[in-house]
């Protein structure tokens, strides 16, 4: 191309492109880094004269994707405070969106009866606006809303998928962007560029990618699976095994009990004699209470498991369990177990830094109007506004060390995979209270 050309090309369509799109990216996952719009500008001048550059020099069907890797480059520069994955997601998301914008752009002229000559050079200059600019405008437009609103709609999957460590779904996801950007090159190619000849290797490029794809898919699911139930079944026989341990002590403490009686029977301390075994009684009835309870589910008897650990460490824990939807699968049972004893289990932890008087936990399980609340309540001072805004990022902790931090986004995790929420307040009586509500509505199916 001819410098005027690319003068041409870089102001009124490169330009615009990188810098409405960006625009869009960042503000649709939820990204500002400090000095954003000062960035912004710097990524999108530098990116376009790159990418005009390369549009001399390359192919016309490699360009794009020169054009990404130089994206890329670019982002890394001007934005290295952003985690590698995160400027990739990026330029594969930009990426595509020029791509459609170039696709647009084709479907926007044929919807009017336009048409442009084959050389560029030969185009108006009106005709580029006509050709790109609509496309331009509503991305512009769009990011626009969204950074007057403050809503950022793909927040939650960019937080998925940066911190999601399952490599199934890490390939799956790359596999996804590249049968997308094949079927775009193969239209590209068709209707753009017109080359007969590369239209047969994109085809059975294409289908290939779209077999591979489906085969990912179906492994994950099975996977996924698999993880959650070996998942379930290791929480719930560790807290088996420690109930089971100590109901043994409590058979040992029984022992020593009866001793103990027995030797203040002889020295005839009957006063002592009675209220001690008042205490004594106290308790047996309160195993005996726990050991009645047969339980029905998973959900009760890992609750049996809890209760039987609350005693060991000095809790009061105390639940409310209503009668569970009907018709609840193994998954959405295993999950509802995972969610439970991560709350549960928190909870414990963070009631065992007051004294032993105050340890109070509360569950509260119930269901209507078409959700399944749960609530999980323990004695403590509400949180700080930092405290709340990053207590479900994994990794954070307010406890000490050792703990990993990945309970509370766990359960964000499991309950969001079924299109609920989690949110955390303070009631006075309760204290700090998790509440996650999951839709139970018998026409929305999960796997």
């Amino acid at each position: 191309m001819e410098f005027p050309l690319l003068l041409k090309v870089g102001s009124l369509v490169t330009f615009p492109e990188a810098l409405t799109a960006s625009w869009f990216c960042f503000r649709f996952f939820g990204l500002r880094p400090p000095r954003f719009f000062p960035r912004l500008i710097l990524l999108a001048i530098a990116a376009s004269v790159l990418i005009v550059i390369s549009l001399a020099l390359a192919d016309p069907l490699i360009q794009p994707f020169a054009g990404m890797v130089l994206y890329f480059a670019v982002l890394s520069l001007v934005c290295p405070d952003l985690p590698w994955k995160v400027r990739a997601f990026l330029t594969l998301v930009t990426g595509l969106l020029f791509f459609l914008v170039e696709l647009s752009s084709v479907v926007y002229l044929a919807s009017i009866g336009g048409s442009l000559p084959t050389d560029p050079g030969d185009w108006p200059l009106y005709r580029f606006f006509q050709k790109f600019w609509p496309a331009h405008a509503l991305l512009g437009s769009s990011a626009l809303w969204m950074e007057i609103t403050g809503r950022s709609p793909g927040r939650r999957v960019l937080h998925f998928l940066m911190n999601e460590r399952n490599r199934y779904i890490q390939h799956y996801v790359v596999l996804a962007f590249v049968q997308c950007f094949l079927l775009i090159l193969l239209f590209m190619t068709r209707y753009v560029h017109v080359r007969e000849s590369g239209m047969r290797l994109l085809f059975y490029v294409g289908i290939f990618a779209v077999i591979v794809i489906s085969f990912l898919t179906v492994r994950l699911i099975a996977r996924a699976r698999d993880e959650a139930i070996r998942v379930t079944q290791e929480a719930f026989v560790g807290d088996l095994m420690q109930m089971l341990t100590t109901i043994r002590g409590q058979r040992h403490d029984f022992v020593n009990h009866v001793q103990t009686m027995y030797a203040m029977l002889t020295m005839k301390k009957h006063e002592q004699l009675k209220q001690y075994m008042e205490e004594v009684v106290g308790e047996i009835r309160s195993v005996t209470r726990l050991a009645e309870k047969i339980p029905a589910t998973a959900l009760e008897s890992l609750l049996m498991a809890k209760q039987a650990i609350a005693q060991v460490k000095q809790i009061r824990f105390e639940y409310r369990l209503t009668e569970l939807p009907e018709g609840l699968s193994a998954v959405r049972s295993i999950d509802l177990v995972r969610i439970v004893g991560n709350l549960v289990d928190n909870a414990f932890d963070e009631v065992m830094k007051q004294k032993e008087s105050s340890r109070i936990v509360t569950l509260d399980i119930d269901q209507a109007e078409g959700e399944l609340c749960i609530s999980v309540g323990n004695a403590g001072d509400p949180l700080t506004e930092a405290e709340r805004k990053r207590i479900f990022t994994p990794g954070y902790s307010t406890k000490k060390k050792g703990h990993e931090g990945l309970g509370l986004p766990i359960v964000v995790e499991r309950v969001r995979h079924y299109g609920g929420d989690v949110e955390v307040g303070f009631q006075p009586e309760r204290g700090i209270v998790f509440t996650a509500r999951i839709p139970i509505n018998p026409e929305v199916r999960h796997v």
